[in-house]
């Protein structure tokens, strides 16, 4: 997959590593800085960090992320879109769960 998330193009492939990169770096402080370092959010942050790297080490390496999961009419997608999937809504979860 040369494009972003439903196929979305970017323009300059430099422009979107640093955007990703600047990402990982800002879910690494959120990582760190949990204030109540409790383990659900932790577990949270850490599963969108490894699913956000897992993606920008194959932009890097191939210049595209490699997509091998296909669900018929709905999308194709890596293990890495997964991971960063589940840890935002698991943490979204939380966040409202906390609220409350």
């Amino acid at each position: 997959n040369r494009n972003i998330a439903f196929g979305i193009k970017i323009p300059l492939i430099v422009f979107f590593v640093f955007f990703v990169l600047a990402g990982i770096f800002l879910i690494y402080l959120l990582f760190k800085n949990l204030k109540q370092k409790k383990y659900p959010q932790t577990l949270a942050v850490a599963v969108i960090l490894a699913g956000a790297i897992g993606n920008i080490i194959d932009r890097i390496r191939f210049g595209y992320v490699i997509d091998f999961i296909s669900i018929k009419y709905f999308s194709i997608f890596n293990l890495a879109d997964i991971y960063i999937t589940c840890g935002a809504i698991f943490f979204a979860y939380l966040f409202l769960k906390e609220e409350n």
